[in-house]
């Protein structure tokens, strides 16, 4: 994975400056490739430009497909950020760095 430049810390503390807590589910199927990079993807992407201000939820939609109908996942890994407002939703591959942030509306520079 490349790693996208790492933050100043005057951007980080715009990033927490109103105490927002982002809250993001992760939906995947099982513990595939795919699955397992999108966790790893999205762990170091928090610590880097969110500190310890966020929440991961993952989900294994093989263990709850009923999740998958109701939300209208038709595709994993699918990541939805709660909070901060608005709602995103980020679903594919989701080992490019550069794309999840862009998707999380986390400025990379």
């Amino acid at each position: 994975m490349s790693d996208p430049e790492t933050p100043s810390e005057s951007r980080q503390g715009e990033l927490h400056r109103h105490g927002a807590k982002w809250e993001l589910h992760l939906y995947v199927a099982s513990d595939t490739i795919t699955s397992l990079r999108a966790i790893a993807t999205l762990e170091w992407i928090c610590r880097t430009y969110l500190a310890e201000n966020y929440r991961i939820e993952v989900i294994d939609l093989a263990a709850m497909p009923d999740v998958a109908e109701e939300l209208q996942i038709t595709e994993t890994p699918t990541l939805i950020k709660m909070s901060p407002r608005p709602v995103a939703r980020v679903q594919g591959d989701l080992s490019d760095a550069t794309v999840l942030l862009r998707g999380l509306g986390i400025p990379s520079t």
